[in-house]
């Protein structure tokens, strides 16, 4: 996967499953200020591996940070297994310009996009705060670390301007997940009282 033409360094990468896949690339994931970089990643199907508390999957999501002089982009790719030879051996991203197709009815295609309108810095730093304690109270296993990564983009993708709607959809989580950040997020009393005697 070539993200040359893009103008782009891969900042982070990996497999929601990788138990049917390794992920492989040449240089160093890109740190900012960025120089260099990642601009190549290979993927190679392995036989399948077995990981506690992480099922097998017919199918996975690779998702890729990259920076470019026009910020940080997060995209998705839905991989599935086929079988026999595969029909294509590298794929080119190219920059491209997003345009509906005049056949479509505007009313009914809906795309989720940024609107920094959105951005709600308290509220983010509520789930930032939620996704610190869980990270100190639950257990350090491979499911909590892949939800620990979803949340991570969930709350880059508000940083953007997504609504929460579009980013819990976008990145997989649950209302009731994110209501779980909000309730670990809030301060505990003594923390209330003492930020109330603070700002008094």
């Amino acid at each position: 996967m070539n993200f040359t033409k893009l103008n782009e360094s891969v900042k982070q990468v990996w497999l929601d499953d990788p138990s049917k896949l390794v992920l492989d690339y040449a240089g160093e994931l890109c740190n900012l200020p960025c120089r260099g970089g990642v601009t190549v990643l290979h993927l190679k199907r392995v036989q399948g591996l077995e990981f506690e508390n992480l099922p097998s999957t017919p199918s996975t999501t690779l998702t890729v940070v990259t920076v470019s002089p026009q910020g940080e982009k997060i995209y998705k790719f839905r991989l599935t297994y086929g079988k026999g030879s595969a029909k294509y051996l590298t794929v080119t991203l190219n920059p491209t310009e997003y345009r509906p197709s005049p056949s479509l009815d505007e009313g009914y295609l809906a795309v989720a996009r940024p609107n920094p309108k959105n951005i709600d810095t308290e509220r983010i730093e509520v789930f930032e705060q939620g996704l610190a304690t869980a990270k100190k109270e639950l257990e350090d296993t491979s499911r909590n670390r892949l939800i620990f990564t979803r949340v991570e983009l969930f709350i880059a993708d508000l940083r953007q301007g997504y609504s929460e709607a579009d980013a819990r959809e976008r990145n997989h989580l649950s209302k009731n997940a994110v209501n779980s950040l909000i309730e670990m997020g809030k301060p505990t009393k003594e923390e209330a009282d003492e930020r109330a005697t603070t700002e008094l």
